[in-house]
């Protein structure tokens, strides 16, 4: 066999096994995505379910101060009732709606990321339409409605201008859509 046939078989078999280690990294490659996708769906899964034990937690506590504390419930009570409160109590009334309305903001928020479906949103959502009805929280909204994402005033004043109707004197719960108005 001369040189030249010698360096043609040497290039037959180094193109070969070129070719095998392709084969080879594209099936490394194709497990690694594999993989990669499985734990992204995990995190996702963890992500969604924290969020969601998150939410859980701050309905909780939004009304847990009102349950444990008389004065700060007849403060609520008096505020959404449009009762003339004294300045101090103008000011928790008005930190207790901030904190409120930054829950339902950021609840607004996982739901425009995907962390919370329609179905988990539309029942905070029509919680958020029951707290608007009361003088304090539509008073607050619409003196400190900057403090709050673009977005979450788009929603809340869609909310506002009569889409979803909640009659707080009927009771909570009861519901009753409103023929929107696209004029």
């Amino acid at each position: 066999m001369d040189h030249q046939a010698f360096a043609q078989l040497l290039g037959n078999y180094g193109e070969f096994v070129g070719a095998i280690a392709i084969v080879v990294t594209l099936v490394y490659l194709a497990v690694q995505v594999r993989h990669s996708k499985e734990a992204t769906e995990a995190n996702t899964k963890v992500a969604k379910a924290t969020t969601r034990q998150a939410l859980a937690d701050g309905m909780q506590r939004l009304g847990s101060d009102v349950v444990e504390n008389d004065d700060i419930a007849r403060i609520i009570t008096d505020g959404m009732a449009g009762v003339e409160l004294k300045p101090h109590e103008t000011f928790r009334l008005q930190c207790r709606c901030f904190r409120d309305l930054r829950f339902f903001d950021n609840a607004f928020y996982q739901f425009k990321e995907g962390l919370l479906t329609n179905e988990e949103w539309e029942p905070i959502r029509m919680n958020l339409a029951l707290v608007m009805q009361f003088p304090g929280y539509r008073g607050y909204w619409d003196s400190f409605q900057i403090m709050f994402s673009n977005e979450f005033r788009v929603e809340l004043d869609s909310i506002l201008s009569g889409e979803l109707l909640i009659d707080v004197r009927a009771g909570f719960g009861v519901t009753q859509e409103r023929p929107r108005d696209d004029t």
